[in-house]
């Protein structure tokens, strides 16, 4: 699989947990609690139905790094379409990831990747949810279940326990960077939601960044359009080998 290929699973397992709502109930300075602040945060946490991205990505890690474009369509309930090129225009990736399942097309060699979530979360083991991706594309990143202290530092909020720290903007209550260690492991994953902007109804954050020791991974939206259908072509050359 591909360096894109495990970027985007791995987004999608960071994601795949949610707040549990018995935690501490910590008050703060301007007397909000943290079932008041996830609250809030459920509320905002709205999609929308169709989605189209365009932009460029960065990926370094210890080896190599490498600058790309994508273009991105989706409709929330029902799959999402990645088209990854050079910076010169030609195709070197293609995936799409429904409810269920997650495909990759493989242009320099002329492969093509298939797997139900089932066979990915045996792989990884870890839950994988379809709505976890809609919603880091989104700036919609879920927190995970644990138990927090709660600051209010400079109009933000700080969540921070043993396994994860998120800092919350005050005014907007999205989620400006998160630390949390993956998968029970060791490993922690910083994430970074960045230059939020309105469009229509929504707060969408114009950077994100994904970084581990290993990778990092930075994504600039170029083009936000918003609950404007799309076209959603996808089609598996019958010469290309399945892996």
């Amino acid at each position: 699989m591909s360096r894109i290929s495990f970027f985007l699973l791995i987004i999608i397992v960071f994601n795949s947990c949610v707040i549990n709502q018995k935690s501490q109930n910590k008050i703060i300075n301007d007397n909000t609690t943290l079932i008041d602040l996830i609250k809030s945060q459920n509320h905002i946490n709205q999609n929308p139905e169709w989605l189209l991205l365009k932009g460029k990505i960065n990926i370094t890690n210890l080896k190599s790094e490498s600058d790309l474009k994508f273009t991105l369509k989706s409709k929330t309930d029902s799959a999402v379409l990645i088209s990854v090129t050079a910076l010169l225009g030609f195709e070197i990736f293609k995936a799409k990831i429904t409810t269920d399942s997650v495909f990759f097309i493989n242009r320099l060699n002329k492969t093509v990747y298939s797997r139900s979530f089932q066979e990915l979360q045996n792989q990884i083991k870890s839950k994988i949810l379809y709505s976890d991706f809609i919603n880091i594309l989104t700036s919609n990143q879920t927190i995970l279940k644990d138990k927090y202290e709660i600051k209010n530092i400079e109009n933000n909020y700080y969540l921070e326990s043993e396994k994860a720290k998120y800092v919350i903007d005050g005014k907007s209550k999205k989620i400006i960077s998160s630390n949390v260690y993956f998968n029970n492991t060791e490993k922690k994953i910083f994430c970074e939601f960045l230059n939020y902007k309105k469009i229509k109804t929504y707060l969408i954050a114009n950077k994100i960044s994904l970084q581990t020791k290993e990778i990092s991974v930075k994504v600039e939206y170029e083009k936000i359009i918003l609950d404007e259908p799309q076209r959603l072509l996808f089609k598996i050359p019958d010469n290309y080998v399945k892996k």
